[in-house]
Formats: structure tokens, C-alpha cells, sequence
């Protein structure tokens, strides 16, 4: 009850708020992060507050929220029914995210994984084409996590790592020393986020970091030790950095210039021919429930669908639709 009087007082707020694609943005963004990482309160009470939210916006306004929760559902359906099938001593958890509805940026790094991981996303492949012959995966290996045994040191410990971090770890079965040239050919990781991974390893004292010849070599720390027996290794590509928060404004921007042009189009198609004037004022009237429209940015829109030839000038100041 507590925590709906709270859902209550936000959507209060939420009516003033004149700008409601950059809430949905960013509220996303956030949603996203506690259902991959699994740390939501509830999802009953993330349903109620998105349920709240369709009140006020409608159906559309969250639309995409309402088809992450989806895709979890039948992720976990579709992870059960593979591990059923499947000849693996790896408890794998494999979510199948829809192509849009998920704020997510990809990275560019293939990343070669190890023959265990490899050998099971074969499988799992084939699982999935065999029952979803019309959808392709891609895979984003930069949100994914794992928790692992380290056995190299004195006492056994339970860790909680990323797949990069993992990756790198792993090399050390077939070396007992890495530099971070021969980890970029092995791994073909970009040389951010290998750095960013080794960086996080050497941190926490797993990886020792050796000066020689000018470079540095990297080796397994058997002196590792820590107070508990369980840990979480730290990811710096989990959190949301300036740059990602810049690339989130320039996606509400980008968003409203594609829903304005959509408008203006769809609102030319209704009335044929209509004055500047009379056009921009519907623009802005029928915006108003997501975002209120700058006039100039409102005609930057206009003057773009004039040179794609939707619609064009007729004199005295009126558009014709022409698409």
C-alpha cells in the first residue's frame, strides 16, 4: 500500500511534466538496467507503475516498456525448454530481447568466446532455429554475466563477473602469462573494453600486472584473498556514462524529429491543403501530450519534408500534401 501511494504522488507529478518522452526515455534506460541485472523491488509493482503511466499517455506511450516485460517472461520459458535439451554442466540463462523495444547499445567487439561458452551458444542456436526459423539473434555479449569458481588461490571463492572478465580469466588455462596484445588477438576485443575488463581484474587483485621490457604482462594473483567468500567483480560498462547519457538526448531528439515529420504528414493527408500558420498550431496542439515542440524546430521538420517532396508550397502561404 505504501509503495502505490508512492506510484500515486509520482503520476500527481508525472501530469506536469511537459516534456513526457524524455521521462519514458530515461525511465527505460533505468527499467532496462533492473531487469537484466535482476535487481527490481518487484515486478508486480514495476507493472502497476507502467499500468499508471498507460492511464494518463494511453497504450503507446508504453507499449515498449510493456514488451520487455514480455520478452523476460518468454525468455525464461524458452531458457527451461533449452536446458531440458541440452547435455551441459553450465546453468545457462539466455534472455531474447526484441529488436527496439530495448534501450540498448550494441558493441562492437565479436569477441571470441571460450570453448565452453562457444560450444553451448552453438547449441543453443540451433535450438532456437529450429524453433524460431524466422528470427535472427545478435548476440550482446557486453551485457552478459556470470558467476565463477576461483580456484587458482589459496581458498575457494564464488565470483560474479562479466563475460569480458570471464574471457580474459579463462586465458590463463592455456598461458600462465598474458600481455594485453596477445588478449586483444586471442579475444578480438576492442581495446576499450579490454582494457576496461583487465583493468577492473588487476583492481581487484585477481590479475597481477607485471612491468617488462617497457610493456606490462599480466599474470594469475595466487595470493588473492578477501573477506567473503562471495563477491561481485566491479563493471565499469554497467554503469551509465556521460558519453551514453549524451547518445540517450540525441535518441529523444531524433525521436521527436521522426514523430514530428509523421504528424505533419498524416495531419497534411487529412486536410490536403492548410496555411503555415494553422499547421504549426495543430503540430504543437496534438504534441502537447508527449513533448511541447520549439516553432523553429517544428518548421525544420516541415522544410525537410518539403525537400523529401511529402508535401510542398502553393502560395499565400499554404502546404499542399503531394506524397
Amino acid at each position: 500500500m505504501e509503495l502505490e501511494s508512492k506510484f500515486t504522488d509520482c503520476i500527481l507529478l508525472f501530469k506536469f511534466v511537459d516534456d513526457k518522452d524524455v521521462f519514458r526515455k530515461f525511465y527505460s534506460n533505468l527499467l532496462t538496467k533492473r531487469l537484466l541485472h535482476r535487481t527490481s523491488v518487484s515486478e508486480d509493482a514495476e507493472k502497476s507503475m507502467i499500468a499508471k503511466l498507460k492511464e494518463v499517455c494511453g497504450h503507446d506511450y508504453v507499449s515498449k516498456l510493456q514488451r520487455m516485460f514480455t520478452d523476460v517472461e518468454l525468455s525464461l520459458t524458452i531458457s527451461e525448454e533449452f536446458k531440458q535439451l541440452a547435455e551441459s554442466k553450465i546453468d545457462l540463462n539466455i534472455l531474447v530481447l526484441t529488436t527496439g523495444s530495448w534501450p540498448l547499445l550494441t558493441s562492437n567487439s565479436a569477441c571470441i568466446l571460450p570453448l565452453p561458452l562457444e560450444a553451448i551458444k552453438e547449441s543453443f542456436l540451433k535450438y532456437y532455429s529450429n524453433n524460431y526459423s524466422s528470427r535472427k539473434l545478435v548476440w550482446n555479449y557486453q551485457l552478459s554475466k556470470a558467476d565463477i569458481k576461483i580456484m587458482f588461490t589459496k581458498r575457494t571463492y564464488e565470483c560474479n563477473c562479466t563475460n569480458y572478465q570471464l574471457t580474459i580469466l579463462l586465458l590463463f588455462e592455456d598461458s600462465p602469462s598474458w600481455t594485453l596484445q596477445a588478449m586483444a588477438k586471442q579475444t578480438q576485443l576492442e581495446t576499450p573494453e579490454l582494457k576496461s575488463a583487465v583493468h577492473s581484474l588487476v583492481e581487484s587483485k585477481l590479475l597481477k600486472r607485471i612491468d617488462k621490457d617497457g610493456g606490462h604482462v599480466f599474470t594469475l594473483n595466487p595470493n588473492f584473498s578477501s573477506k567473503r567468500v562471495r563477491f561481485k567483480l566491479g563493471a565499469s560498462q554497467f554503469t551509465e556514462t556521460k558519453g551514453e547519457n549524451d547518445l540517450t538526448k540525441k535518441s529523444i531528439m531524433d525521436d521527436r524529429k521522426f514523430y514530428l515529420q509523421a504528424l505533419i504528414v498524416r495531419i497534411m493527408k487529412t486536410r490536403q491543403r492548410i496555411k503555415h500558420s494553422d499547421l504549426i498550431q495543430e503540430v504543437v496542439a496534438m504534441s502537447q501530450s508527449r513533448f511541447q515542440p520549439q516553432v523553429s524546430f517544428t518548421k525544420q521538420c516541415v522544410e525537410t519534408l518539403i525537400e523529401k517532396e511529402y508535401i510542398g508550397r502553393c502560395g499565400d502561404g499554404e502546404y499542399e500534401y503531394r506524397a
